[in-house]
Parts: C-alpha cells; sequence; structure tokens
C-alpha cells in the first residue's frame, strides 16, 4: 500500500522527467555518415502549452479575443524540439525565419512539418479534441 504521509516524492527534483522522443523528420538533413538525423522532442508542461497559447491571443472580427490555434500549434511544436536547436539564431538566419516557429515553418516541407506534428502528438498524449484540431489545422494549411 503507498504511504501519503511524505511528499517528497511530488519535489521537482524527485520527479522522474518524461523521456525525450527521436526521429527522423526529413531525409533531407544527413550527417557526415550520411544517414538522416534524427530530430530530438520533448514533452511540454502545462505550464508551457498555457505560456504558448496566452501568446497567441487575437481578436475575431467580432472584436472578441481568441486564441490563433494555427499559431499555437506551431508554437508548441518548435518549443517541444530539442534538437536541432531552433533558437539558434545562424540557423534561423540561414532560413530568413524571426524565431523558432517561423524556422520550422520555413525549413520543412509539409509531409516532414506532418512527421514533426505526429512527433509531438505523441510525445505530448495529445487526447484533447481541441490540440488535435490544432495540429490537423496546421498540418493541413
Amino acid at each position: 500500500m503507498t504511504e501519503y504521509n511524505s511528499l517528497s516524492a511530488f519535489f521537482a527534483d524527485n520527479a522522474e522527467r518524461a523521456e525525450d522522443a527521436e526521429a527522423v523528420i526529413s531525409d533531407r538533413f544527413k550527417g557526415d555518415d550520411n544517414k538522416p538525423i534524427k530530430w530530438k522532442f520533448r514533452a511540454l508542461a502545462a505550464a508551457e502549452l498555457k505560456n504558448v497559447r496566452n501568446m497567441c491571443y487575437t481578436t475575431d472580427a467580432k472584436g472578441k479575443r481568441v486564441v490563433d490555434e494555427e499559431a499555437a500549434a506551431v508554437k508548441c511544436i518548435a518549443l517541444s524540439v530539442v534538437y536541432p536547436d531552433l533558437n539558434n539564431t545562424d540557423l534561423q538566419a540561414s532560413y530568413n525565419a524571426r524565431n523558432a516557429a517561423d524556422l520550422l515553418q520555413n525549413m520543412l516541407y509539409v509531409n516532414e512539418f506532418n512527421k514533426a506534428a505526429e512527433v509531438f502528438q505523441d510525445m505530448n498524449m495529445l487526447e484533447n479534441d481541441s490540440l488535435e484540431a490544432q495540429v490537423e489545422t496546421v498540418k493541413n494549411s
């Protein structure tokens, strides 16, 4: 039976970290061995998702504040990418991108972006229809 008298297991230093996921997103990016390089993704914390959504508010035609679901999905996917470093300014400059989300969209073809979106969904176990719809919207745009 589990003991409920200790909170030590819940402290951040004691919590197990979710494993990163690795996947080949594109055959176009190859290492010195001429093999495709795997990208690395991490799970997002709920607070990170909330922060991204807060950054993506816009005003609709009726003047109501709404979340730009497509922008939020792209930013979440970019935030989850550990490797390559999408915040690297030299990499961004090579694709004429202003930030990690722009870079992700500029460097990947649609089918490659779809792979990244799928890894993100799997990594974050998205079952919420709203978030799945966001990713689908981005994949299909």
